[in-house]
């Protein structure tokens, strides 16, 4: 999901490229026909949608109204 080659997105660190409206559409759409009949819903979101992926992962878990997790970036520095 999302470009590769959108020139604005530069780093992913932040959203950079608002999809706000989208994910709109999208979550409308899960607590419309997806929602009612499961138990459980995976999503997976990757930097090129709009920049950073857990900015949006944040936005669709407000947008289903669910908790939000904030990164600590200071205690995870990297994956590995």
């Amino acid at each position: 999901m999302g470009d590769t080659e959108d020139p604005r997105i530069r780093h992913y660190r932040e959203s950079v490229v608002d999809r706000t409206q989208e994910l709109i559409k999208w979550a409308e759409r899960l607590k419309r026909d997806i929602l009612p009949r499961v138990d459980t819903l995976y999503g997976f979101f990757n930097n090129y949608y709009s920049g950073h992926s857990p900015t949006d992962c944040n936005r669709m878990k407000r947008l289903l109204g669910l908790d939000t997790v904030v990164p600590d970036f200071e205690r995870q520095l990297s994956l590995f």
